[in-house]
């Protein structure tokens, strides 16, 4: 099930909750939400780099999850891996959309049954795909995972 919220998302926090967000695989969270999650979780991000450091492209269309944060052992983040580059290096917008189903397929399997994943628009901000188009892939992802909830957070 998809449903919206207005507000930030970082306050969704809990064990069975996971903060979702598009990556690009070279290892910048330099902008955007990506920024919020780099000050809050800087030991996710240094984990982050070093997997984009040593996968590089092969990381595009999956999704990573990161977990156990000493200070909320029960948080998780997953990244999504969506785009090789950022800014005026991001790949086009169709190939962000086959590597954002396929991340979200990746992610999907990977889930308890009673978790709530919460995101941004997804590819709406810096990689400038028109979010209408993410929403589709995940509503036709969802329909394999009737227990999941997914909550899209708006300003």
């Amino acid at each position: 099930m998809l449903e919206y919220r207005r507000g930030n998302l970082l306050q969704a926090t809990g064990p069975n909750t996971i903060l979702v967000h598009a990556c690009n695989t070279q290892g910048s969270w330099g902008a955007g939400i990506a920024v919020e999650f780099q000050k809050r979780y800087p030991k996710y991000y240094k984990d982050y780099k070093s997997k984009c450091d040593k996968y590089g492209r092969t990381l595009l269309g999956m999704a990573i999850q990161f977990r156990g944060m000493a200070n909320d052992p029960g948080q998780a983040i997953a990244c999504l891996f969506t785009s090789a580059g950022y800014g005026s290096e991001k790949d086009s917008e169709k190939r962000i959309l086959l590597n954002t189903q396929a991340a979200i397929e990746c992610l999907l399997g990977t889930l308890p049954e009673d978790v709530e994943i919460h995101s941004p628009k997804i590819n709406s901000g810096l990689f400038g795909v028109p979010w209408e188009k993410t929403e589709r892939i995940i509503e036709q992802a969802l329909v394999h995972y009737p227990e999941i909830t997914w909550v899209v957070w708006e300003l």
